[in-house]
């Protein structure tokens, strides 16, 4: 099976609504300017994954959120 377009990070969640509370905390409460999806991993965790728009997306990285271009 090809799993390339699995997602690949260590930072997931039991529930949606604790990977969007994580979002949340991360971009400091506002997601109004932040386009982001709620990914699932393989093993059925969820995971907040940003749409690179602005260069302040970039520095979600350091807070354990992974962002995609």
């Amino acid at each position: 099976m090809d799993r390339s377009h699995l997602l690949r990070t260590d930072r997931t969640y039991a529930t949606r609504a604790n990977a969007v509370r994580a979002l949340v905390k991360a971009t400091g409460g506002d997601l109004s300017g932040v386009r982001y999806v709620i990914a699932v991993a393989e093993d059925g965790r969820y995971a907040p994954v940003v749409v690179f728009r602005n260069p302040e997306d970039l520095g979600l990285i350091h807070r354990g959120v992974t962002v995609v271009s």
